[in-house]
Formats: C-alpha cells, structure tokens, sequence
C-alpha cells in the first residue's frame, strides 16, 4: 500500500510539474513530397538508369524535370545470349523527349514521400547491403532524386530478392521505380 501512495504521489508531482513548464512533445515534422525543392531548371531532378541483366533486356536512362520535361535515351546493347551465340547487336530506339503535366510530377515526387527515399541506403545489390538473399544477372536500376539542397542516390540490382528468390527486395523500391517508369511513358504515349 505505501508503494501504490509513493508511485502516484511521484506520478503527480511529474505531471504538475510538465503542466507548469509548459513544455509539450510534438512530433517531427513530416517529410513530404511538398518539401522537396527542385534543383536549378536546367538540372533534371529524377534520373533513372535501367540497366540490362546478363540475358538481355531493356537499357536506358529516364530523365524528368520539374517542369514535366522527360527525357528517353535508349542504350546501345547486347545480351550475353546474343553475344556467345554470335547474334548482331540491333540498334537501339531513338531518342525521344516529351512533357507530363504537373501533376504528374507531383505524384512521383508523392511517391518518393511515400516511399521515405531520402533514408534508403544507397545500394541494393548484396547480402552486405542488406538483401535477404541474392541472385545473379538481374538487370540494375539507379534512381537519382536531385534537390535543391541535396542529391540521394540508389542502386538496386533486382537479384536483390526477399527469402527464397521471391520479390525484388525492397519492394517499396521496385514500387517506386514501376510508378517512374508508369507515370512518365504514360506521358509519351498521349
């Protein structure tokens, strides 16, 4: 019983105490997509490089500007099958340049909020890295968020799975590249 008088007596104390001082516990402010200042105009703030696997597939870099401009660079390349089987290389699509609107913008930037990017490692690649398991030849994407007060970068290679060869890990990064790549060649295909 005395033990039970002593603890609230102490629990009093404390909260008259913070009552008087005035103090409160607030949170820390959210990081949202509307925080994200872009970079200089002639800068692109989302570049993104998608890199082929060892057995082929799409290579290209995907550049956005704050103001809606895309940028498409197709690269040059060749799957290892092609390569040991002797196929010629075909030549890459062509350059292509186009506009999504600002809203548009504001949801991949949204995205990125939602995904917490600014507190991703930088690399995905291997077990040091923190995959849960690896596999090799999957193609790489880097994603590049540039601001105006800041740049983070990183790379993924989808052999990066979560246990037991499933889903590229982190999902909320193969999410986030599949809405990039969503949002801006919807643009080129309107």
């Amino acid at each position: 019983m005395p033990y039970r008088l002593v603890m609230i007596f102490i629990l009093a104390a404390l909260v008259v105490s913070c009552s008087r001082s005035g103090s409160t516990v607030t949170s820390p402010p959210a990081v949202g997509a509307d925080s994200f200042e872009p970079p200089a105009a002639s800068l692109p703030m989302i570049v993104m490089h998608s890199g082929e696997g060892a057995f082929g597939g799409a290579s290209y870099t995907l550049s956005i500007w704050a103001d809606g401009k895309v940028q498409y660079d197709p690269h040059y390349t060749q799957s290892m099958n092609d390569a040991m089987s002797g196929k010629k290389t075909l030549p890459s699509p062509t350059p292509a340049t186009w506009r999504i609107s600002a809203e548009q913008v504001r949801t991949i930037l949204d995205e990125f909020a939602k995904a917490d990017f600014l507190n991703w490692g930088n690399r995905y690649q291997y077990a040091e890295d923190g995959c849960p398991s690896h596999a090799e030849d999957f193609p790489n994407v880097e994603i590049t968020l540039s601001l105006r007060d800041k740049e983070k970068k990183v790379a993924h290679n989808l052999g990066c799975r979560e246990v037991n060869s499933g889903p590229p890990y982190p999902r909320a990064l193969k999410d986030l590249e599949a809405k990039i790549e969503q949002i801006a060649f919807d643009g080129h295909t309107k």
